[in-house]
């Protein structure tokens, strides 16, 4: 047992004595590595030619895998990419290229552990892949918030058109009721001869 004070001054004691099983669970490199390439599937499987992640510290050291990968999450074509690259510095431009471009969308990611993806170090893949899942979360976060701000202009011209339609009925209405108590009272004044004067008063009690 260990004694802690809280904030207003009060001591407790939290159990610390964590047996085994009940010890926070930790997810190794290796499980977090499966993770990661069910998860990437997920979105290369979507393209039209679909190449799949088999083995996650090899398949993206070109570049191309990790290319097609951000494509799906975002939704539009990264530029200035070589589709073809054979040599070592090409593949490293294609790396690079992804970690700028995850930056530039406010993820905050290093160059410099471009090299290190490149020559399939996991614990770099690992990051990288940590950082692709926060611009998943605010790709979605995005496309949420401007979900709710297209609902909203939608019911306000839904209720505008509502208005309009409601007052353009009502003004008919006015005009219909207006037109018939005018004929009523013409008709009146032919049959019982009564004077215009007395019309007129009838109707201004409308």
């Amino acid at each position: 047992m260990a004694q802690f004070q809280g904030n207003t001054g009060d001591t407790f004691k939290r159990n610390t004595n964590f047996t085994r099983s009940q010890r926070p669970r930790t997810i190794d490199k290796q499980e977090q590595k499966k993770i990661y390439v069910g998860w990437a599937n997920t979105y290369l499987a979507q393209r039209e030619f679909p190449e799949l992640i088999n083995d996650l510290q090899k398949d993206i050291n070109k570049g191309l895998i990790l290319i097609n990968l951000m494509e799906s999450i975002v939704g539009e074509r990264i530029p200035h990419v070589c589709r073809n690259p054979y040599y070592q510095n090409q593949k490293l431009a294609n790396v690079i290229n992804c970690l700028k471009y995850l930056n530039k969308k406010g993820i905050a990611i290093h160059y410099g552990i471009a090299t290190d993806i490149v020559n399939g170090d996991l614990k770099a893949i690992l990051s990288l892949f940590f950082s692709l899942t926060q611009l998943e979360h605010q790709i979605k976060l995005q496309k949420s918030k401007q979900k709710a701000i297209n609902d909203n202009d939608e019911q306000r011209m839904a209720s505008n058109s509502y208005n309009s339609l409601s007052l353009r009925r009502g003004k008919c209405w006015n005009n219909q009721h207006s037109q018939l108590r005018l004929n009523l009272c013409r008709s009146i004044r032919h049959r019982l001869n009564v004077p215009t004067l007395i019309l007129g008063i009838f109707l201004a009690l409308d």
